[in-house]
């Protein structure tokens, strides 16, 4: 019986397109010319006689056909790479995974753990990517992804992982063993914009008023609420993980009793309808289990 499927270089093409929604992009991704990506989608479209893009000025848009022949192939063409390259390295048992991470966890927490799960997983080729909100699993070539909000990712699994710990620190000079609440009170606050309510929250949790509180400096990233709670700017409700080495090397002081666990939690999030290479996805998922686990005792988190 003869075969019906496309060519693997016309999927490649439409997945690259679906990914980017433009061909310009999918060029630069594939290495061939926008012209080249042109033919490989429309031939396709003609191969499938389904039309899988909407086209607009500015970007091609997957129709609902388009979209669900994305999902359906997309887990097989991961399937067909990781066993090419396991082929070329004559390496039966291994995979590849591709994790994307908030930025200050995977650069603070994740990456300084990682040679042992990669110790435990010989032959593993790992990919390390940062995203700051949740994404489409069926466009983005991503196994797995780590979450932190609330249990809420369209399209994605979500398994717990821990709640987020938070801390009140200042320089040395501004706060130490005996200080209080009213210590705060008369420190300038550094407020961090990816958590805007942090101090609010922290007040609430202590039971303080928050009303009248001035603010030092506004910042863009937590490394830039550390250092500037470094300089002696003010003080910062920072979660524990970002702080812990400069607290152990006296940088920085924490108030005392001011740890407050949020609402919010890290999960890990991996896509809903498709499960990309199970035996490596599995490993990561209970490897970093149980680094949470591990961790949160100890404060780190």
């Amino acid at each position: 019986m003869s075969r019906t499927l496309p060519s693997l270089g016309d999927l490649e093409a439409f997945e690259a397109t679906a990914k980017f929604g433009t061909v310009s992009r999918a060029a630069i991704e594939l290495h061939l010319t926008q012209s080249a990506v042109s033919r490989k989608v429309m031939a396709l479209e003609a191969r499938l006689g389904v039309t899988l893009f909407e086209r607009t000025r500015k970007r091609l848009i997957l129709t609902n056909a388009g979209a669900r022949y994305l999902a359906a192939i997309g887990a097989n063409l991961s399937a067909l790479e990781h066993a090419t390259d396991a082929l070329r390295r004559n390496d039966p048992q291994a995979g590849e995974l591709h994790v994307a991470t908030l930025p200050t966890l995977g650069a603070m927490w994740l990456t300084p753990r990682l040679g042992s799960f990669l110790e435990e997983n010989p032959g593993l080729d790992l990919t390390l990517s940062t995203r700051v909100a949740p994404f489409d699993f069926a466009i983005e070539r991503i196994d797995a992804a780590i979450h932190f909000g609330h249990p809420e990712w369209p399209g994605a699994r979500l398994q717990f992982l821990a709640h987020e710990e938070t801390v009140v620190v200042a320089a040395p000079g501004l706060l130490d063993a005996s200080s209080g609440l009213e210590q705060i009170a008369d420190l300038p606050l550094i407020y961090v914009s990816s958590r805007p309510l942090a101090w609010p929250v922290w007040f609430a949790a202590v039971g303080a008023d928050s009303r009248g509180r001035g603010v030092g400096v506004r910042v863009e990233a937590f490394s830039m609420g550390v250092s500037a709670a470094i300089a002696g700017l003010g003080a910062a409700v920072l979660p524990r993980f970002v702080v812990e080495a400069d607290l152990e090397a006296g940088r920085l002081t924490a108030l005392p009793g001011s740890r407050v666990q949020g609402s919010s939690a890290y999960y890990l999030a991996t896509p809903e309808a498709r499960t990309p290479t199970p035996w490596v996805v599995a490993a990561f998922s209970n490897w970093l289990a149980e680094r949470f686990r591990r961790d949160v005792p100890s404060g780190v988190i």
